[in-house]
């Protein structure tokens, strides 16, 4: 059995953050931008809906 540490806070630029890793934000094929949050995603939620029509 492990022992993990809970995350623990650091500062940036004067600012308490608590997660250090940074996440890239994607830009979809309508123009919105996105975080990638399934397995193989490729467009923004909304054009998975078919909410927005692409151009």
């Amino acid at each position: 059995m492990t022992n993990k540490k809970p995350n623990k806070p650091s500062q940036n630029y004067g600012k308490w953050i608590y997660k250090t890793t940074v996440s890239t934000v994607l830009l979809c094929i309508c123009g919105n931008k996105y975080l990638k949050t399934r397995p193989n995603q490729i467009t923004c939620v909304k054009c998975m809906a078919g909410a927005v029509v692409v151009k």
